[in-house]
C-alpha cells in the first residue's frame, strides 16, 4: 500500500499540481504508524525535489504538507475517538500550522478544546493520539483546555492569543468550534489597540535580538528584519484589528493596494521556498540562512555566476531585495495603522522650520512631509532628492505617499538627468557631509530606490553580498554604516573607543573629502577588476559632479585607491622597525593625508560588523600614526628607539597599579622591566604590558619553568593567553600545537624574547564557535596542556591534529581560498618577511611553525590576521645563523615547501 502511495505522490509532484484535492491521495484505509511515518518522510523529500525542479513553489509545498498533515492527524484521531466523543472535542490548528503552511520540520501547534461537560476519559484518548503523533517524529506544541477556560487564557497569554488568531478546525465538533470563534471575536472587538501595541513592541524586540538589520549576510529567514515573521505580523495585526481572515480584504480598509498585496504574495512565496529548502538541507528546524546552506540552495534554485558575482551572491541579492520590499510595506502598514487608530508609534515632529521656503513644493500632513502633487515630481525629479535633505535637516519623516511617489517616478532620475544636472549632486553632498541623521537618511534613500538611481555605481552594489565570513552586511549597508560611524566620530560619540580619530577629525581641512571617500571606498565591489582602482575612477566622476577642486579630487581618489593600506601595514608589519615607518611616511607624503587615511580606516573596520574592531587594532593604528607623524614632521623619528622605549616605560610605571610590584625591591622591579626587549615596549598596548609583567612578577615570587595565564575578553570575543618560560628552539611550534590540540583557534600571536633568554608569548584564542573561552575548567585544561607540552618540549602534534579535526566542523570548509606565499627582503633591515594568504583553519599556525622549525628557520615575530575564512599571516624570519634569507634558490624552495604544507595539511 505504501509503495503505491509513494508512486502516486511522485507522479503528483512531477506535475506540480500542488492545489489538487488532497482527498485524491488514496489514504482511504487505516494505516499503521510505520506506514504514515514512511509516507511523511517520502512526501517531504518529494516536495523538496519538486521545488528544486520547479523553482519558487515553496509556499504551495508548505500548504500541501499542512493539508496532508491534517489528513494524517484525522486518521489517527479516528482510531481513538468515535460517536459522542467527537461531539465533545475539537482539534484546532494554531500558529503557522493554523495558517495552513508547514515547513518540513516546523512545530505543529494544536489546541485540544473540550466541551465543559466532556467525558472524564477523553483526556486519556487525547494522550493516545499524542503518543501516535510523537511516534511519527512530529514536533508538537499542544495544549488542552475546556471551553469555559478559553477566554481567561486568551486575555492573559498574548502568545496564545496570537497563535489562536490563526486557528483552523482540523477535527471534531463544528458547534464547539463556532462557540470558540464567538468567544475569541468578543474579546478581539474590545482589545484591538492592546494587541497592536503588544505586537509592535514584540517586533522591535525580535529585530534587536536578530541583529536589527535586514542586510545581515547570514539572515534568519523567519525572524530577521524583512523575514517571514514580519509578514506574519502584518497578517496578525490586519486580521485582529479588522476581524478579517482574508488579507485581500485589507484593500477595502485602505491599508494596502492591490499592487502591495501582490508584492507581499511574491515575497512570501520566495521566503517559503527558501525556508522549506533550509529545513530539508539541515534535516531539522533551522531558519538561519547560513553560509553552509546558501550555495546549496542557490544551485538548486538555478542561480548562475554572472557579472563577476557568484551564483550564491546573486541568490542572496534576490533575498535582500525581497527583505527590502517587506520593509517598505511594513512602513506603509505602520503608518496606516497610526493614522486610522490615532496611535503614535514613534514621536513625530509636526512642525517644520522655515516652512514657507518649502511651501511651493511640499506639504506637511500628519506630522510628515509630502509632495504637493505627483505631477510636480514627474516634471521636476530633483524634488525626490531634495525631500530627503529636508527630512534630514528638520528631523521630519517622509509621508508614505511620498515614498510611493518616489518609487513611481524614480526612473526619471536617468542618464539624461544625471548628465545634465549637478544640482542634485550638490544636494546629495550636503546630505552626505552636513546631515544630522546621515546614516538613517542614506538608508531611507537606498530603500526608496533613489540612491542607486542618482549614483548608478551604488545601484550595482545594492543588496550585494560578499560570500565570505569577514563581512557581516551587504556592501551597500556596509558603506552606509561606515558613513554613520565617521559622523559619530565627528560628533564626539566615540571619544573613548577612538580617541585619536575623535581628536584629529576636527583639525581636518578636507572633511567633505573624507565623508565622500568613506561613502565610496567599497563602491566597486563585486566586479572582476580591483575594486580600489575602479572605485578611484568613480571618485573622479563623482568628485567633479559634487563640485570639488582638482586638488581635492586628487586626494579623494588617493583615499579610495589606498583605503586598505593603513590597516594592512598596522596589522602585518613590525611597527617598532624604523624602516617600516620610513616607507609608510614616503607613501602617505603629508600629515593631512595621514589624518584622512586614519579616520577612513577606523570607520571602515568599525563598520564591518560586531566584534571586528577591538582595542588591539586601535592601538596598532595609533602606534603607526604617531610614528609616521613624527617622521613626516621632522623627516625622522624625533627620539631614538631607546629614548622611545624609556618614554613607554615611564608611561607604564605611571599607569600600572601600585599593587603590581608589592613586596618587591626597586632593584628587582627594574630587573624585570629592563629584561624586556625594546620592541615589546614600542609595539605592545599598555593593558597587555601590565598583564604580561604581572605574569613575570608572579614567576619572580613563585619560580616556575613555565607560567601560563588566560584572560577572557568577552567584549572582543577572544581569550588572551600569556606564556612565560625559558626559551628553546621550537617553543613557538610547541605552544601553537598545544593550543590547537586543546580545540582552540589562534586569532593573534606576538612573540618576545627577554634579554636573559626567556620567552614571552602573547596569543589571542577563540573556541570552535569563534567565541571567547570563559569556562574555568576549559581554561584550566588549556593551561595544563600548554605547560605539559612545554615541559616535554613536544613538537609533533600530528596525532592530536588528526583526532581533533574529526570532531570539528568548520563553516570555513565551504569556502575556497587559494594559497599565496610572498617573500619580502626590503621591508625590514634584519629579517626576511613572509606573507602567507590561505584558507583559515585550525592547526594552521602550528603547521607553518612546525615546517619552519624543521627547516631550521627562526620565527622572530608573527602577525596573525583573520578575515573570516581567509588568514593572512606574516612572519619575520631568519636562517639558522641569524641572517636574512636572500638566496633566490633557497627562497623558491622554501616557498614550494610552504605551499605544499598549506595545500596538503590533512
Amino acid at each position: 500500500m505504501m509503495q503505491k502511495q509513494s508512486d502516486y505522490i511522485q507522479d503528483y509532484l512531477k506535475g506540480m499540481n500542488f492545489k489538487s484535492v488532497l482527498t485524491d491521495m488514496g489514504i482511504n484505509t487505516p494505516l499503521s504508524t510505520t506506514d504514515l511515518k514512511e509516507y511523511l518522510s517520502c512526501l517531504k523529500s518529494n516536495l523538496c525535489h519538486a521545488i528544486a525542479q520547479h523553482h519558487h513553489q515553496g509556499y504551495d509545498a508548505a500548504v500541501y504538507l499542512s493539508r496532508s498533515t491534517d489528513i494524517i492527524i484525522g486518521k489517527i484521531a479516528d482510531k481513538y475517538l468515535s460517536g459522542d466523543d467527537k461531539k465533545q472535542i475539537v482539534m484546532v490548528a494554531m500558529g503557522g500550522y493554523g495558517r495552513g503552511t508547514l515547513a518540513p520540520f516546523s512545530d505543529i501547534d494544536i489546541l485540544f478544546l473540550l466541551d465543559n461537560d466532556a467525558n472524564a476519559d477523553i483526556k486519556s484518548k487525547i494522550q493516545n493520539i499524542l503518543y501516535d503523533l510523537w511516534d511519527l517524529k512530529l514536533t508538537l506544541g499542544y495544549c488542552v483546555h475546556a471551553l469555559g477556560d478559553i477566554t481567561d487564557k486568551i486575555v492573559h497569554d498574548m502568545n496564545f492569543c496570537t497563535a489562536l488568531l490563526e486557528r483552523r478546525m482540523i477535527y471534531g465538533d463544528n458547534s464547539l468550534y463556532n462557540r470558540l470563534n464567538k468567544r475569541y471575536t468578543e474579546y478581539q472587538n474590545i482589545s484591538a489597540l492592546t494587541f497592536l501595541s503588544a505586537k509592535m513592541i514584540e517586533r522591535e524586540q525580535r529585530h534587536l535580538k536578530s541583529g536589527d538589520s535586514r542586510y545581515l549576510v547570514e539572515p534568519d529567514i523567519k525572524n530577521s528584519k524583512g523575514g517571514l515573521r514580519d509578514l506574519h505580523s502584518l497578517y496578525w495585526i490586519g486580521k485582529y484589528l479588522y476581524v478579517e481572515n482574508d488579507l485581500n480584504h485589507l484593500i477595502k480598509h485602505n491599508i494596502f493596494t492591490a499592487s502591495d498585496l501582490r508584492t507581499i504574495r511574491t515575497a512570501e512565496r520566495f521566503l517559503w521556498t527558501v525556508r522549506f529548502m533550509l529545513h530539508d538541507f539541515h534535516k531539522k528546524q533551522h531558519d538561519k540562512l547560513d553560509f553552509d546552506s546558501q550555495s546549496h540552495i542557490a544551485d538548486l534554485l538555478g542561480y548562475k555566476d554572472k557579472s563577476g558575482r557568484l551564483s550564491v551572491e546573486n541568490f542572496m541579492k534576490h533575498y535582500f531585495i525581497v527583505a527590502r520590499n517587506v520593509g517598505h510595506l511594513t512602513r506603509i502598514f505602520c503608518y496606516a495603522l497610526e493614522i486610522q487608530h490615532r496611535m503614535r508609534i514613534k514621536n513625530l515632529q509636526t512642525t517644520l522650520k522655515d516652512y514657507q521656503i518649502y511651501q511651493k513644493h511640499y506639504d506637511i500632513h500628519e506630522g510628515r512631509i509630502n509632495f504637493l502633487s505627483r505631477d510636480m515630481v514627474k516634471n521636476h525629479p530633483i524634488l525626490m532628492i531634495e525631500i530627503f535633505e529636508i527630512s534630514d535637516k528638520h528631523n521630519i519623516l517622509l509621508h508614505p505617499s511620498a515614498l510611493v511617489t518616489i518609487r513611481q517616478y524614480a526612473h526619471k532620475i536617468n542618464t539624461d538627468f544625471i548628465e545634465t544636472t549637478n544640482d542634485a549632486f550638490l544636494i546629495f553632498r550636503r546630505i552626505l557631509c552636513s546631515g544630522l541623521r546621515v546614516e538613517k537618511t542614506l538608508r531611507d534613500m537606498n530603500e526608496a530606490g533613489i540612491l542607486g538611481r542618482l549614483i548608478p555605481d551604488f545601484g550595482r552594489i545594492v543588496a550585494l553580498m560578499q560570500f565570505n565570513m569577514y563581512h557581516h552586511y551587504t556592501v551597500d549597508e556596509h558603506l552606509i554604516r561606515t558613513v554613520g560611524v565617521i559622523h559619530n566620530i565627528a560628533n564626539g560619540d566615540f571619544t573613548q573607543e577612538h580617541p585619536l580619530a575623535s581628536q584629529i577629525i576636527h583639525r581636518l581641512e578636507m572633511r567633505d573629502v573624507l565623508f565622500v571617500a568613506v561613502f565610496l571606498h567599497d563602491i566597486a565591489k563585486g566586479r572582476p577588476e580591483d575594486h580600489s582602482i575602479v572605485g578611484s575612477e568613480i571618485a573622479l566622476w563623482l568628485g567633479r559632479k559634487m563640485g570639488f577642486s582638482d586638488a581635492e579630487i586628487e586626494i579623494l581618489q588617493w583615499l579610495v585607491l589606498h583605503h586598505l593600506s593603513m590597516s594592512d601595514i598596522s596589522q602585518k608589519r613590525d611597527l617598532s622597525d624604523n624602516q617600516v615607518i620610513e616607507e609608510f611616511a614616503k607613501f602617505v607624503k603629508s600629515s593631512q593625508r595621514l589624518k584622512l587615511l586614519l579616520c577612513l580606516t577606523v570607520a571602515d573596520i568599525r563598520a564591518v560588523g560586531p566584534g571586528v574592531w577591538n582595542g588591539w587594532k586601535g592601538e596598532l593604528l595609533r602606534t603607526l600614526y604617531n610614528h609616521t607623524q613624527d617622521m613626516l614632521q621632522g623627516g625622522y623619528i624625533k627620539e631614538t628607539r631607546s629614548q622611545r622605549c624609556e618614554m613607554q616605560k615611564k608611561i607604564f610605571f605611571e599607569s600600572a597599579p601600585q599593587s603590581l610590584f608589592i613586596n618587591m625591591s626597586h632593584e628587582d622591579t627594574y630587573k624585570i622591566t629592563n629584561d624586556l626587549p625594546v620592541h615589546f615596549w614600542l609595539s605592545t598596548p599598555l593593558k597587555t604590558q601590565i598583564d604580561i609583567i604581572s605574569v613575570m612578577v608572579s614567576c619572580h615570587h613563585n619560580p616556575s619553568e613555565c607560567m601560563v595565564k588566560l584572560i577572557p575578553d568577552v567584549f572582543c570575543d577572544v581569550t588572551e593567553v600569556i606564556i612565560y618560560t625559558k626559551d628553546y628552539s621550537g617553543l613557538f611550534t610547541t605552544v601553537t600545537g598545544a593550543m590547537s590540540a586543546s580545540g582552540t583557534y589562534i586569532y593573534d600571536a606576538k612573540i618576545y624574547t627577554s634579554v636573559s633568554g626567556w620567552a614571552i608569548d602573547h596569543f589571542r584564542i577563540q573556541d570552535t564557535h569563534s567565541k571567547s573561552i570563559t569556562d574555568d575548567s576549559y581554561l584550566q585544561r588549556i593551561s595544563d596542556n600548554i605547560q605539559k607540552a612545554v615541559k616535554n618540549h613536544k613538537i609533533d602534534f600530528s596525532q592530536d591534529k588528526k583526532s581533533n579535526l574529526k570532531h570539528i566542523k568548520q563553516s570555513k570548509d565551504i569556502f575556497h581560498v587559494p594559497s599565496l606565499v610572498v617573500f619580502d627582503n626590503t621591508g625590514s633591515s634584519n629579517n626576511t618577511i613572509i606573507e602567507i594568504e590561505t584558507q583559515n583553519r585550525y592547526f594552521l599556525l602550528y603547521d607553518i611553525a612546525h615546517l619552519l622549525h624543521q627547516l631550521n628557520i627562526s620565527i622572530i615575530s608573527a602577525h596573525i590576521n583573520s578575515y573570516g575564512e581567509k588568514a593572512i599571516d606574516v612572519f619575520y624570519i631568519r636562517d639558522k645563523f641569524g641572517f636574512k634569507i636572500e638566496d633566490k634558490k633557497m627562497i623558491d624552495s622554501l616557498k614550494q615547501k610552504i605551499l605544499h604544507c598549506l595545500n596538503h595539511s590533512e
